[in-house]
């Protein structure tokens, strides 16, 4: 017989995140029981759940900084305010979009539970110190994002926004997780805190190997922030997408990658010298980019992808 020791979980920590999935489930269950029907109860439920979700975060700054769930978890002040916005903006994103919805013709109901679930995803991203947990977070907000950005299934811009994103989004995340593999060979280890102190201890190869897994992480995120070069992808699917997806992409799914990439470059603190020369170029780079040509399109749609490029660069 094998002891196997539960992790000890501090709940008030972690219930935040559960409100936010579990909403989702019940909205899914609702659906499944009064299919095609008015989607007023998902959207209460949904909406019950993300308050209910804010009110815990606002509780729990109270709460001194510390890991849970086998320190999967990380609680600070600016996890949460970031999980804040993140609920938020999902707030704004369920009240506002059964009319849209409809008067597209696309009253998906799942479309709720999806939306949840990928809140959930970006909550997680901005609350661990695990580059594991970050990646898990990382798929979930992105495999919901697929989906709805195909939401309206009779236009063929809707669907080619979905796989343009789709293939992109997964070519970025093959980065990612081959970073963390560096990483990991690196450090022994897959918890941010490792990366400053292999760095700090570590000889020429455990540096080299740390300075190719954090490059590979930030391409990455950088797809995700929609930084230059990798911003491409941005105007096309906020084009194609659902309005309110468009708008949730830009608040959410920005708020994800720019927390995420906060955790990763104060671990590598120690290697300011070489990454901070590459962002501030970077960044530049996005913001001369993305106003200038926002100044060229007549799309809305792509004139809002523009400027979420160029405040990616900001």
């Amino acid at each position: 017989m094998y002891n196997v020791a539960l992790p000890e979980i501090n709940w008030p920590l972690l219930g935040p995140i559960v409100m936010v999935i579990v909403a989702g489930l019940i909205g899914l269950i609702i659906e499944m029981f009064n299919p095609k029907r008015t989607n007023n109860a998902i959207v209460v439920t949904s909406l019950v759940g993300l308050v209910g979700s804010a009110i815990l975060l606002v509780q729990n700054l109270s709460i001194a900084p510390q890991e849970t769930f086998a320190r999967m978890l990380l609680h600070d002040n600016i996890g949460s305010m970031l999980q804040l916005a993140i609920v938020a903006a999902t707030f704004l994103t369920v009240l506002f979009s059964e009319g849209y919805l409809r008067e597209k013709r696309v009253p998906f109901a799942e479309f709720y539970p999806l939306l949840l679930w990928a809140s959930a995803g970006a909550m997680i991203m901005v609350s661990t110190s695990s580059l594991l947990m970050v990646f898990i977070g990382l798929e979930v907000l992105s495999i919901a994002l697929y989906v709805m950005a195909g939401l309206c299934r009779d236009e063929e811009r809707s669907e080619e926004s979905a796989i343009k994103y789709f293939l992109l989004g997964a070519f970025a995340t093959g980065f990612f997780l081959y970073g963390i593999s560096f990483v990991y060979g690196a450090t022994g280890g897959v918890h941010l805190e490792g990366i400053q102190a292999a760095w700090a201890q570590g000889d020429v190869t455990t540096k080299n190997l740390l300075i190719f897994g954090v490059s590979l992480m930030l391409i990455g995120l950088a797809f995700k922030t929609a930084l230059f070069p990798f911003h491409q992808w941005t105007p096309d699917v906020y084009q194609g997408a659902p309005t309110n997806v468009t708008a949730f992409m830009a608040a959410v799914s920005k708020i994800a990658a720019v927390g995420a990439l906060f955790r990763v470059l104060d671990a590598g603190a120690g290697m300011k010298s070489l990454w901070l020369p590459i962002l501030t170029v970077l960044a530049i780079l996005t913001m001369l980019g993305g106003n200038i040509i926002a100044t060229a399109q007549k799309d809305v749609k792509r004139i809002l992808g523009y400027s979420s490029i160029a405040n990616a660069g900001y």
